[in-house]
């Protein structure tokens, strides 16, 4: 199988479906493709990856941000970015629908050998959990409940317990410091690269608190004390040696009191449409869960976007939806569409992300369709 697999992604690079060929190759590798051929497969990757990277670049200007920018012309249609969360979640309602790691449905789901609360779809995804997540919040999960923690609280704690307990102290903002990139403002990997699964990107996304009330400041705090409180009932701090725990405490505190203040503006809803075949137009959008995405948070909004969101289980797929011509921004859409919404509403729903959006559509009042 693992051969059919990547002569599949041969045909598919050929074909210039350079992220499916991706797929396929990675595919091949996890089924034992043989030795003395994994330099094509290796050197397809690397080339599938090329071409990838070539779409698209960070960008940084004053009166923007970071922003996407293109740096070639992109077709309608053509994948501009697959990524998979740092972490992700459930909303609750989808508890025992989907599996708690790949968020993907499932019908013949595995329980989790611990505890009532989750389900898994397969072996793999059960043992990744238990390697990593659940095996620290399986006892704690049914206290967001009963606290009315919601589900950024969640996605917080499964950030932080994606670290082992102890590496949180490497994450200092004097330590992140000498990775940053002045020219773009991001935090760049010891390939001298943007990864989506660097710890230091999440870390370093934009907080707001200089735009936050008072109140609003001391609501995140005392969430994120009770978040060290839960994480204290579990076993996540006993490798570390009892001189060095209030120093680890107190940064595993502040990572996420920082992830609280970030993620309400970075972290993105993670849906499916439900297709109603009699009326395409009808069809609705159902909440599945959240997750936070490193290179998806550079996307700024507009009302008028040039990408569009697919999500299959937690893996995010944006495409672009008409031209985009080199040098453009490439802009998302923050749920407030011209076409469905006017200014004065969509300037209100927008309010939440702390800006004011200055797009064509909202700079000349465009009418709804």
């Amino acid at each position: 199988m693992a051969v059919a697999i990547a002569n599949r992604s041969a045909a598919l690079f050929h074909l210039k479906r350079y992220n499916e060929s991706l797929i396929d190759i990675d595919l091949s590798l996890s089924k034992g493709y043989p030795q003395h051929l994994l330099f094509k497969l290796y050197e397809r990757k690397g080339d599938c990856l090329k071409i990838l990277a070539s779409s698209c670049k960070v960008s940084f200007r004053e009166d923007m941000g970071r922003h996407i920018r293109a740096v070639r012309d992109i077709m309608p249609g053509e994948i501009v970015l697959i990524e998979k969360p740092f972490a992700s979640v459930l909303v609750p309602q989808q508890y025992w629908m989907r599996c708690n790691v790949c968020l993907k449905p499932t019908v013949n789901s595995l329980p989790c050998p611990n505890c009532v609360n989750v389900i898994f779809c397969s072996e793999e995804c059960c043992k990744e959990s238990q390697k990593s997540f659940h095996r620290f919040e399986c006892k704690i999960l049914g206290y967001f409940k009963l606290l009315e923690l919601d589900r950024f609280a969640l996605l917080v704690l499964r950030t932080i317990l994606t670290l082992p307990a102890n590496t949180v102290m490497n994450y200092t903002k004097s330590k992140m410091s000498s990775r940053y990139s002045k020219s773009k403002k991001i935090i760049l990997n010891d390939k001298n690269q943007y990864s989506w699964d660097d710890y230091n990107t999440i870390c370093d996304l934009v907080t707001n608190e200089d735009k936050k009330t008072a109140k609003e400041l001391f609501s995140k705090s005392i969430k994120s004390f009770m978040l060290l409180k839960l994480l204290e009932q579990t076993d996540y701090f006993n490798d570390i040696p009892v001189e060095d725990l209030p120093a680890v405490k107190i940064q595993a505190t502040t990572q996420m009191l920082n992830h609280l203040l970030s993620f309400p503006c970075n972290a993105h809803e993670i849906f499916e449409i439900r297709l109603d075949p009699s009326s395409v137009a009808a069809s609705v959008s159902s909440e599945v869960g959240a997750g936070i995405y490193s290179t998806l948070s550079l996307f700024n909004h507009s009302c008028d976007p040039l990408v569009t969101r697919v999500f299959y289980g937690d893996v995010c797929v944006v495409r672009a939806m008409g031209l985009i011509k080199k040098d453009a921004e490439v802009t998302d859409n923050y749920g407030a569409v011209f076409q469905m919404s006017q200014l004065d509403l969509r300037q209100v729903q927008l309010s939440q992300y702390c800006f004011k959006c200055t797009c064509d559509a909202c700079k000349y009042d465009w009418p709804l369709y």
